[in-house]
């Protein structure tokens, strides 16, 4: 892979050696051969910037050369969205072509489940083009293809798209034709196994912002108590003591010295009531016992947050006394505090 790029070499050279025929306004078959399947290969965190460079290394301009008269009389000249019908699987490619007409025609040409996590992204992607004509079939085509979509799919895609897509600005309604696809039971069953199983990545950032909408409710309970990552379990759990799901909104300006105009950026949360929640209590004596501080902190503040019958509150943080944690042993001293003993 070249320096600062995204692209592997291999499918730059090919996209270049596709892009010359392009170029010369030459039909193309064999030379789509492949690419495809490299291009499927691409992980879908890196559609935003694969989405410029693969415009600019198969040369997929807006403007063509114009040749003489007698040049396209005596010569194959095709524009590029003339080579739609001919090659089949261009329109994926043509998803990231400068020219907007195009980029609507490649749309409304899909009609099939798509291949890969990557291509998803970029129809995703296109829901926020900068052109409305574009938005509009991006919005027909994933109504039309990603319901058919495997899950397993979708669920790869979200694990990128779910943290990132409330930074778009272009979209208004067609982001829900996204969050209907991610709402899909089977879609979260892979999801949360996924967010339930990796070892790296955002998993926790990924899941508050899944919480939006309720299709996760039901893998709260197994993520706080199987989840592989600690910050995982802590916001499952979390969830599920305070009974509503909560994820960032935005920001707004927090005013700290009004005379000397010092204000800070501070951001904003949304709630949303769990449609499946779980009995407070055995979820916070779960979490005191977890191997995590961070887990261990999301129970001790469960108890201090949420009104708690004394004796269980002295029974759950009575052994968190000793915690390793300096954070939660002062928790612990707290509620201890506040629920203290009736004298005999």
């Amino acid at each position: 892979m070249s320096m600062n790029s995204v692209l592997p070499d291999g499918l730059r050279a090919g996209l270049n050696d596709l892009g010359s025929r392009l170029e010369r306004q030459l039909p193309i078959s064999r030379e789509f051969d492949g690419m495809l399947d490299a291009i499927n290969a691409l992980p879908p965190a890196i559609v935003v910037r694969a989405d410029s460079e693969i415009a600019h290394a198969a040369n997929l301009r807006r403007w063509r050369r114009k040749y003489p008269l007698l040049v396209r009389l005596f010569s194959p000249c095709m524009a590029d969205i003339d080579q739609l019908g001919r090659v089949s699987g261009l329109e994926f490619l043509f998803l990231f072509h400068r020219d907007g007409h195009v980029r609507e025609a490649a749309l409304r040409r899909l009609d099939a489940p798509i291949p890969s996590p990557f291509l998803f992204a970029a129809i995703a992607w296109r829901l926020n083009d900068w052109a409305a004509p574009v938005r509009e079939a991006a919005a027909e085509c994933a109504a039309r293809c990603f319901p058919m979509t495997a899950p397993a799919i979708v669920a790869e895609a979200a694990l990128t798209l779910l943290a990132r897509e409330n930074s778009w600005g272009r979209w208004t309604d067609e982001r829900h034709v996204l969050r209907t696809a991610f709402a899909r039971p089977d879609v979260a069953d892979c999801l949360a196994a996924s967010i339930r199983t990796r070892r790296t990545g955002p998993m926790a950032t990924i899941l508050r912002y899944a919480l939006r909408e309720g299709s996760l409710d039901a893998h709260l309970e197994t993520l706080a108590r199987d989840a592989v990552q600690p910050s995982v379990r802590a916001v499952a759990a979390q969830a599920l003591i305070d009974g509503h799901a909560t994820w960032p909104d935005g920001w707004t300006w927090r005013w700290i010295d009004k005379s000397m105009g010092l204000r800070c950026r501070e951001t904003t949360y949304r709630h949303r009531p769990l449609d499946h929640g779980a009995p407070r209590i055995p979820v916070i004596e779960a979490s005191a016992n977890d191997r995590s501080a961070i887990v261990r902190r999301v129970a001790t503040s469960g108890l201090i947050r949420h009104e708690v019958d004394g004796l269980v509150a002295r029974r759950i943080a009575t052994p968190l006394l000793r915690d390793r944690s300096p954070s939660v042993r002062e928790q612990a001293e707290f509620i201890l505090r506040t629920h203290r003993q009736d004298p005999a």
